[in-house]
C-alpha cells in the first residue's frame, strides 16, 4: 500500500494518467490498494477516471465492489449522469462478454453482493445501457430471487411505452430488448403478459419481433 502510494504520487504528479507508467501501476495493482486508488478516482476529472476504471478492468484481481459501491455514493450526491456513464465504463471493462465463461462467472460472483446491489437499485438508473449491462451480469448468477427486478422494471417500460404511443427514444428499445432477453433466459411464463403487452404497445418492428419470439420460447417451456 505504501509503495503504491509513493509510486501513484510521483507517477500521476509527473505523467498524465492515460501514459503508459500510470496504466501499469493501476494494472498492477490489487484489492489492497484500492483505498489510495478510490481516493485518486474521485480527484479527477471524468477522461481520467474513465481511463482508471478501464484499467481496473485489466488488472488480476477482478474484486471491484468498493468501487462500485463509490460511485454509487457519489452518484446519489452529484453528477448522476457522469457517474451512470463511468460505472457502465467500469462494468464493461471488468465484466467483459470476451472473457472465458468460466473467468467472466469468477469475476462476476467475487463481485456478487455489489452486482445484486445494483438490480435493486436499477429502477434509480437513468442510463438504459447501465440497465441492460446490469441485466446481462445478472444472468450469470443463476439466483432466481435476483430476477423479481424483471416485473418492475417492465412494467416501468410500459408506461413509458404509452407515454409515447408506442415510440420511445431508440435507449429505452434497446433496454425493452435486453429486458426481453433476459426473460427468455429466466424462462417463466409469469411474463408471457409483459411480453404480449410488448407486442401490443411498441411501434418498433425489432421490439415486436424479439417480443414475439420470447412468447414463443415461454410457450414452449410451459409445454414441456
Amino acid at each position: 500500500m505504501k509503495k503504491l502510494f509513493l509510486a501513484c504520487f510521483i507517477c500521476f504528479s509527473i505523467y498524465p494518467v492515460n501514459s503508459l507508467d500510470c496504466r501499469q501501476i493501476i494494472i498492477l495493482s490489487d484489492r489492497s490498494d484500492d483505498p489510495f486508488l478510490l481516493k485518486l478516482l474521485f480527484s479527477q476529472d471524468l477522461t481520467d477516471q474513465i481511463c482508471i476504471v478501464k484499467y481496473l478492468g485489466q488488472r488480476a484481481d477482478p474484486y471491484v465492489e468498493e468501487y462500485i459501491f463509490g460511485i454509487m455514493s457519489y452518484m446519489d450526491q452529484y453528477k448522476k449522469n457522469r457517474y451512470e456513464y463511468l460505472l457502465r465504463v467500469l462494468l464493461f471493462s471488468v465484466f467483459h462478454p470476451d472473457f472465458e465463461q468460466d473467468e467472466l462467472a469468477a469475476r462476476i460472483l467475487i463481485n456478487k453482493k455489489a452486482i445484486e446491489y445494483l438490480v435493486s437499485r436499477i429502477h434509480v438508473f437513468h442510463d438504459p445501457l447501465l440497465k441492460c449491462q446490469i441485466m446481462w451480469m445478472i444472468l450469470h448468477i443463476h439466483d432466481l430471487s435476483s430476477f423479481a427486478f424483471c416485473m418492475t422494471e417492465g412494467n416501468y417500460l410500459l408506461s413509458i411505452l404509452k407515454q409515447t404511443n408506442g415510440m420511445p427514444d431508440i435507449r429505452i428499445n434497446e433496454e425493452i430488448i435486453c429486458l426481453l432477453d433476459t426473460i427468455k433466459q429466466i424462462g417463466n411464463d409469469d411474463y408471457l403478459f409483459l411480453c404480449q403487452s410488448f407486442v401490443k404497445l411498441s411501434r418498433n418492428k425489432l421490439v415486436v419481433d424479439t417480443a414475439r419470439e420470447t412468447i414463443t420460447i415461454l410457450l414452449q417451456r410451459e409445454t414441456e
